[in-house]
């Protein structure tokens, strides 16, 4: 019985940092992923039609960032040059807050929060 109490503590913080590290890594992949396609948007179009603001490419990162809510996601659109014409370069960053479920033990409440730019 105290064998088994002393090795299933060790299995339990194994397994909830194998699922954590999971939930982290397909946190980052997801928020990179469409980080990628709002800056291919934005240099695919520039300042032709559909748009001329940041605003779509903003809607469009929130849209491929399946599975993690659209008004937690942070995006921030930089363009090189004044003139945002196709072609440009432009930096599309976003920022998404990921509270762990074992937080208060190691992060503390406000967990850690993912950016990934492209």
């Amino acid at each position: 019985m105290v064998e088994f109490a002393l090795t299933f503590m060790i299995f339990l913080v194994l397994v909830l940092g194998i699922f954590e590290g999971g939930r982290l890594v397909w946190t980052y992949t997801t928020l990179s992923h469409a980080v990628r396609q709002g800056s291919r948007l934005a240099v695919v179009h520039g300042e032709r039609n559909p748009f001329s603001d940041n605003d779509p490419i903003t809607a469009a990162v929130r849209a491929q960032a399946i599975g993690l809510p659209a008004s937690d996601v942070t995006v921030n659109t930089v363009w090189s040059e004044a003139d945002k014409a196709g072609g440009s370069i432009v930096t599309v960053t976003a920022s998404y807050p990921i509270t762990f479920v074992a937080s208060p033990l190691v992060f503390g409440s406000n967990g850690i929060r993912l950016t990934a730019t492209s």
